[in-house]
């Protein structure tokens, strides 16, 4: 007589796997995760916003990538000497409006075309 119970647990179908594109948008949490993707040389892109830590900042963000919106001058702010958007953190920030909002478009355009072959979203706050 055996005093246990068996438990069959069957697999999960969709595992992540080195073919799979995968994305982290959030917290530094998705920063740190997604570096170790990257170790491992797993496809992934991590956060492309940069950092965001609220919920809304996070869906605007993700609504954005699936939008066609294309940064304009009058999207970015001159604050400190430095061109800068209150959508992402200051990585994208610099002295020249040019380069800011080079930084902000380049990364919004390869979101937009890493999403559409994701295989995994992975959202942290």
């Amino acid at each position: 007589m055996e005093f246990r119970t068996k438990i069959e647990i069957p697999g999960v179908p969709g595992m992540i796997t080195y073919d799979s594109n995968v994305i982290f948008i959030g917290s530094c949490f998705a920063n740190e995760m997604g570096k170790n993707f990257h170790l491992g040389k797993m496809n992934a892109l991590v956060n492309p916003f940069g950092v965001l830590y609220n919920p809304g900042s996070t869906a605007h963000a993700l609504e954005l990538m699936m939008s066609d919106v294309v940064y304009t001058q009058d999207d970015i702010y001159f604050h400190d000497n430095k061109y800068l958007s209150f959508d992402h953190d200051t990585s994208f920030s610099s002295v020249s409006r040019e380069q800011c909002l080079h930084r902000i478009n380049s990364s919004l355009t390869g979101a937009r075309s890493f999403l559409r072959n994701a295989s995994f979203l992975f959202v942290t706050f």
